[in-house]
């Protein structure tokens, strides 16, 4: 999982040009929230990033599901279509356009 991490890192995210969507919370254990937002700052393309802090998991990794975060399951998978609607509906999208949700 280091590995993973320290990949991401340096990656050339400033080159990409796919949206994305970082869903995240900036209570988690697990992972550096702040290296999260470092990398979706750096995004090459339209992104949003959504902080879900109200999860149920005790160390805020798990932020959706029913086994760890019930009650965020159905917000989180809302938020996740709305996106992908969005996105879809405008495949122009690019550019270093970015907001955030909470």
């Amino acid at each position: 999982m280091a590995a993973l991490s320290k990949a991401a890192r340096k990656s050339p995210a400033e080159t990409i040009r796919i949206p994305a969507l970082f869903v995240f919370s900036d209570r988690d254990q697990v992972v550096r929230p702040d290296l999260t937002r470092a990398i979706a700052a750096r995004w090459g393309a339209w992104h949003e990033t959504v902080v879900v802090n109200d999860s149920d998991d005790p160390a805020h990794h798990v932020i959706a599901g029913d086994a760890l975060s019930p009650s965020t399951t159905g917000k989180i998978a809302d938020r996740i279509v709305a996106w992908i609607g969005a996105t879809v509906a405008q495949p122009a999208l690019s550019g270093r356009a970015s907001r955030e949700k909470r």
